[in-house]
């Protein structure tokens, strides 16, 4: 909220429309000199879908402050040993809209962050009873949801239909079933020039 407030012109906070299991209202920011236009190129950035990773959503404040600060005072932008003119981040605020949902899981990055028995805690807080883990958002997407009949049996495939599974990926009742991901879909329906959705993950030191 007071990235919006310290940059009023070129960002706007908005609500999602779908509360989190626990009753958490979820913000996104939108970073753009068209914002308004929804149908205007943009991408969108989330971070936080998993409770245990918690520089996910750091990521995505960090990398919208950086944004609005550098076109403000006109100044370009280094990440590692990329650089970015201030020309470049000029044309990616005029030219683009930055969707970023920085925390899509709060309840799960809440009770990771104030249990310290339960930091690898990694679905949200749609839990049936205490052996339970949540649903794992990452498998609660439409995209091949219905594993058993996209997958040989052989396969791989990291997600579970036990709500209990220790591995922790069960995947939901149904394809958009939390109110989460639902948000998630709000927001690509809603915005039809997204062009790219970027997914910031971090466990165990990797980003």
């Amino acid at each position: 909220i007071s990235l919006s407030q310290t940059y009023p012109i070129r960002s706007k906070i908005m609500e999602l429309p779908e509360k989190s299991i626990e009753g958490r209202t979820i913000h996104y920011i939108i970073i753009g000199k068209n914002k308004e236009n929804t149908s205007n190129k943009s991408i969108l950035l989330t971070g936080g879908v998993h409770a245990r990773e918690w520089g996910g959503s750091d990521i995505c404040v960090s990398f919208a402050a950086d944004i609005l600060e550098a076109y403000s005072i006109n100044k370009g932008l280094r990440y590692g040993d990329k650089y970015f003119d201030a020309e470049q981040i000029k044309a990616v605020v005029e030219e683009l809209n930055l969707i970023i949902l920085a925390d899509v899981n709060p309840d799960g990055r809440a009770y990771s962050q104030s249990h310290p028995t339960r930091r690898m805690w990694r679905g949200n807080r749609n839990v049936q009873d205490s052996s339970c883990f949540g649903v794992d958002l990452n498998r609660n997407f439409d995209f091949l949801w219905d594993f058993k009949t996209c997958f040989s049996p052989n396969a791989d495939v990291h997600t579970s239909n036990d709500p209990c599974d220790t591995s922790q990926t069960y995947c939901g009742k149904f394809a958009f079933s939390e109110p989460e991901t639902q948000n998630i879909k709000h927001l690509l329906d809603k915005y039809d020039g997204i062009g790219h959705y970027i997914d910031i993950h971090c466990f165990g030191g990797s980003f």
